[in-house]
């Protein structure tokens, strides 16, 4: 055997990195044979070295952080490092900070006195039911969902009892002059009319780095007398600080899980061990479609026997794997196996999650289980006896990320919805007992205010809703609870009465509370989200003339807001890196910036003021719900340019043609996941013309297209979800 080829020689090159020619002659029995070749191209030598050397710089780059991934090659045109002197110019301007308090810009909102009620407490805990009830009685009210889901939701059950609920959405509107009421998404909230009721969902996400900012100004700007908001207790403190700068006044009502949350003793060690309407929690989809393929094959009983005979007289060789691939692949095709899972993601389309939740709640189809990522923590109502985790971690953008125990608690509150109790395991010992320590954390900080006296259930079952004072019944509080206060107790929805008798919630008015009230968990949020309207960047701009005679792009309007502004502590700047990439993107369209120097200051604000539609078209699309990666942001952003291009000089858009989106695909028969990714792709780009449509209503022509196209996008996407089958990725093994 050549030197070369001897396991030692092999086993003993590991060590070394350097070239050939410095290795020792001592290496292997054979080290004294003639060199076959030239040297030169040996795979040891430095200047052919294999590329998988240099895998620590590719892992270096792909570990950067969000934002810094936003500014890879693929989106930027020119390097940061390569500055123009027109970028030097507007670096050397000297602009002096701008102070801005974000609640005054609500003037009309000012003048009234609002009552806000906080809503908190875990999930499943009935917070968002009892503010829909107040909805429901308000003459005109206004619903801020979080996903277009809840809006399509509660929308659906007003509808249903007889209160007429218009639909305003990014991408669709139902609206009749008749509709008292209105459900949206909450970019999508008119603060311009006056309503009785208002209900923000989610208000934890103020404090969200990219979408903080629509729950900053819907409590700042929402012209209601009442509002509600629900959600997690983390941003009492920030909430209660916002509005005593506003002059509103604000109780709270804290809730308590109508189900107890348990923690399995034994973690899941095969799939057998998995019952009906069990949900496995992955967080990539590679991983739901590993577990996906699994769980279909372990659980079919004619599968093993099937593929025992295709193993037979085979050994583990490179060509016997082939050929057991081929087999398996060929009986597959003509065996499909039997979906038994619904599949949950956060980019998929809301109608496909909704086929999916419904196919899974009502188990008729045979999809007795779930595999989702987090996206099942927020805006599905799912019927989930168990969650399991298939790891509290996480990678983003190549870092790996444990999850927070706020996270997991979400996650794990949607077992036991529509049950007594609910219970979460895991895959691993050590997952679990992690899992199993944060809710027996959360339990002692969220124990109710005392045991229900006896006499006082008596009291209880009479009336539906009362109103008692506790202190002659409380104990002494622990340093999490309130000395002061009511019980309320508030009769639950139908489905949720055979399950649990009463809902009790706390009442605290806001007159009481001072700072060290707050506890510890209830003052995580520090600051709330704030991202500048149109009419901001406006003024800014016009002052930059003023002071500066100079008309600026409304990208640098942007970048100088941001880097010149000031805001108060209970605010904090978005991430606009995504605005930013498209404002720079357009900036080319814009011919008010063409003559903006060496001209009278009266010349250039009169030039930049005939352009006012181009910048406002610019923000308009800079707020697009777009979807950059490194992949195909690039070729997403042409998309865009391509609409804005046709509606500055042709006011006429149509749908990306053949030579921007690939439309075979949706006649392809067999899915892949790669070919499920670009469905998604197309979907998101249709999504994007339906947004824009509903702004520039005349410019937009193929709207009805583009929703017959959606339908038809969602119906393969969903037909994917439930016969995709990949017999080349990796299975996912328990235990």
């Amino acid at each position: 055997m050549p030197g070369w080829r001897n396991k030692k020689v092999q086993r003993d090159l590991k060590k070394y990195r350097d070239p050939i020619e410095k290795i020792p002659k001592t290496l292997g029995n054979n080290s004294k044979r003639k060199s076959r070749g030239n040297s030169k191209k040996r795979r040891y030598d430095v200047k052919n070295r294999s590329p998988r050397q240099d895998k620590s710089k590719r892992r270096d780059f792909n570990r950067r952080s969000p934002q810094e991934n936003f500014n890879r090659p693929a989106f930027d045109d020119k390097p940061k490092n390569q500055q123009t002197k027109e970028d030097e110019y507007y670096d050397s301007l000297n602009i002096k900070p701008q102070v801005f308090y974000p609640h005054d810009w609500y003037p009309e909102t000012r003048k009234m006195n609002r009552n806000f009620y906080f809503h908190m407490g875990p999930t499943n805990s009935g917070k968002t039911y009892a503010a829909i009830e107040a909805l429901k009685k308000a003459g005109k009210g206004i619903y801020c969902a979080p996903l277009r889901l809840l809006a399509w939701e509660v929308a659906e059950k007003l509808n249903s009892e007889g209160i007429r609920c218009s639909l305003r959405t990014g991408q669709e509107k139902s609206i009749s002059e008749f509709d008292t009421h209105n459900a949206c998404t909450i970019e999508m909230a008119n603060a311009r009319e006056e309503y009785d009721v208002a209900v923000i969902d989610e208000i934890q996400m103020i404090a969200d780095d990219q979408r903080g900012s629509a729950w900053t100004n819907a409590v700042l700007g929402l012209r209601a007398k009442e509002i509600h908001l629900c959600g997690d207790q983390r941003s009492l403190k920030l909430i209660s600080d916002l509005l005593k700068v506003t002059g509103d006044n604000l109780k709270r009502r804290e809730y308590k899980r109508m189900s107890v949350l348990r923690a399995d003793q034994k973690p899941i060690r095969s799939f057998h061990d998995l019952r009906p309407g069990d949900c496995i929690v992955g967080f990539s989809k590679k991983v739901l479609f590993q577990m996906k393929s699994s769980i279909n094959e372990k659980l079919d009983p004619d599968y093993d026997k099937n593929m025992k005979k295709i193993k037979k007289g085979m050994n583990n060789t490179k060509r016997h794997r082939k050929i057991m691939y081929k087999l398996k692949e060929k009986y597959l095709k003509d065996n499909p196996l039997k979906n038994k899972c619904a599949v949950i993601y956060g980019t998929l389309p809301p109608e496909t999650k909704k086929l999916q939740a419904k196919a899974f709640n009502e188990r008729d189809s045979g999809l007795d289980f779930l595999v989702a990522t987090n996206a099942v923590g927020m805006g599905l109502n799912l019927n989930i006896n168990r969650i399991i985790f298939t790891s509290i971690e996480k990678r983003i953008f190549g870092k790996i990320n444990p999850l927070e125990k706020t996270e997991i608690l979400q996650i794990a509150g949607r077992a036991g919805r529509f049950h007594k109790d609910g219970y979460v395991s895991a895959f691993t010992t050590k997952t679990l007992n992690k899992i199993r320590n944060v809710i027996q954390e959360d339990q002692k900080l969220s124990k109710s205010i005392g045991e229900k006296p006896e006499d006082i259930k008596k009291e209880l079952s009479k009336e539906n809703k009362i109103e008692i004072n506790i202190d002659k019944y409380q104990n002494e509080d622990s340093e999490d609870e309130h000395d002061e206060g009511f019980i309320t107790i508030t009769d639950t929805n139908e489905d949720e009465k055979e399950e649990s008798e009463y809902l009790f919630e706390q009442i605290k008015d806001d007159d009481y509370i001072e700072d060290n009230d707050f506890t510890k968990h209830q003052s995580m949020i520090k600051a709330a989200g704030f991202f500048p309207s149109f009419e901001q960047l406006e003024i800014f701009a016009y002052k930059i003339i003023q002071d500066y005679k100079i008309a600026l792009p409304f990208s640098r309007i942007l970048d100088l807001f941001l880097n010149n502004s000031e805001l108060d502590d209970l605010y904090f700047m978005t991430n606009v890196t995504v605005p930013q990439e498209i404002c720079r993107r357009l900036d080319k369209y814009d011919n008010s910036t063409a003559m903006r120097l060496h001209n009278t200051t009266e010349f250039l604000l009169d030039t930049y003021a005939g352009h006012k539609g181009i910048r406002r078209a610019i923000y308009n699309f800079s707020q697009c719900p777009i979807k950059l990666d490194y992949k195909n942001g690039q070729k997403r952003l042409k998309i865009l340019e391509q609409f804005f291009m046709e509606l500055t000089y042709f006011k006429q858009v149509r749908l990306p043609g053949k030579n921007l989106n690939d439309y075979s695909i949706l006649s392809k028969g067999d899915y892949t996941v790669e070919d499920l990714l670009q469905l998604e792709e197309i979907h998101n780009m249709l999504e994007v013309y339906l947004w824009l449509g509903n702004k520039y209503e005349q410019e937009f022509i193929e709207i009805t297209e583009a929703k017959l196209l959606i339908k038809h996008v969602c119906k393969l996407i969903d037909g994917a979800l439930k016969e995709m089958y990949s017999t080349g990725q990796k299975k996912v093994k328990i235990g």
